[in-house]
């Protein structure tokens, strides 16, 4: 395929993502919330017949009413089953002809950004375990959120098994979510241990799997993929959301006074266009704010070197008790009963 072509299919992978939503819902069923859809973004029909490129927060507008309205139990994890690698762009060309898996997760890390911009993924190594540590940014929603995983799970899943032959690739998981009723259902897809209610999701893959080789291994196509999601990467970082752009500024100088003012003065633009495009993001500054320092209070509670008054303070709250009230109303719980459930 020509770059050119492979150009425009990468640009079109939300899209793509969206045709296979609205097939899912119609196979479950779910024609009345396909209806309001159609009222409540008339574009989609469009954007569907023509197969226009879809901007990531008409995606994301779609997809957060879906999670919130389906009536199906297990609507993320229907769509997820329904994804193929081929759907995303050249990210997933890339992937199919990378010589190994080790290879492959690498390159996958390093360029989400051009297909799930809005699920960051980091890998650690734990416990002769490659493990993939999905990020919550501010602007999703918790139903949101959920549903994003769920789905990117089975495509996970679904890619590893071109190098394993499998189709149960996940050694673990930790899922933010609480523990569904009745049958596990992930236990039930993925056939791993599962733990819930945890505060960051990751997927345990076995150190072993790594060193799979690529039945569908290319080095001409493996280059080519390459030096095409690098140039795109490079586009992409000069136009970075303001959302994750503004959140990292924030964790890098919590201390400050942070303010609409001040963020705008930072990232060089003016208040009245950081708040336009905010909005168009689907987000307040006030929901980044409090997201940014919640997620970093979390982080420090987790590593126990600091006192509660400390991180207060860090967090230019005046007193233990104002930030208590505030962390509660974010986070369901006080600071001293999240440090309690991490022992």
């Amino acid at each position: 395929m020509k770059t050119s072509e492979r150009d425009i299919l990468n640009r079109l992978v939300p899209i793509l993502y969206v045709q296979i939503m609205m097939r899912t819902l119609v196979e479950c069923d779910e024609h009345n919330l396909i209806n309001n859809i159609k009222q409540k973004y008339p574009w989609i029909t469009d954007h569907l017949n023509n197969k226009e490129d879809l901007p990531i927060n008409r995606f994301l507008h779609i997809a957060d009413m879906i999670a919130k309205e389906a009536s199906y139990p297990d609507i993320g994890l229907e769509i997820g089953k329904r994804f193929s690698i081929n759907i995303h762009g050249a990210v997933g060309d890339l992937l199919i002809s990378a010589p190994n898996l080790d290879l492959a997760l690498e390159k996958a890390i390093r360029f989400y950004k051009l297909n799930i911009a809005f699920l960051p993924v980091a890998i650690e190594i734990a416990d002769n375990e490659c493990q993939l540590v999905i990020e919550k940014l501010p602007m999703l929603s918790t139903q949101l959120f959920q549903l994003l995983i769920d789905m990117l799970m089975c495509s996970y899943n679904k890619s590893l098994s071109i190098y394993t032959n499998n189709t149960k690739n996940f050694k673990r998981l930790w899922l933010t979510s609480p523990p569904p009723a009745g049958q596990d259902k992930y236990k039930a897809l993925f056939g791993c241990e599962t733990q819930y209610n945890c505060d960051v999701v990751k997927i345990a893959i076995p150190m072993s799997l790594l060193e799979k080789d690529s039945p569908h291994y290319s080095p001409e196509l493996f280059q080519k993929y390459l030096e095409f999601c690098q140039l795109e990467s490079t586009s992409l970082d000069r136009n970075t959301s303001l959302s994750i752009r503004a959140a990292n500024l924030i964790k890098k100088s919590p201390s400050l006074d942070w303010s609409l003012g001040l963020a705008a003065q930072k990232l060089n633009i003016s208040v009245s266009t950081l708040k336009r495009k905010l909005r168009a993001e689907g987000v307040s500054f006030k929901d980044i704010l409090f997201e940014a320092r919640f997620e970093l209070a979390k982080q420090w509670i987790d590593k126990g070197d600091m006192r509660i008054l400390d991180i207060a303070h860090e967090l230019t709250y005046v007193n233990a008790s104002n930030f208590a009230k505030a962390f509660k109303r974010w986070v369901g719980v006080t600071p001293s009963e999240y440090k309690n459930r991490q022992r």
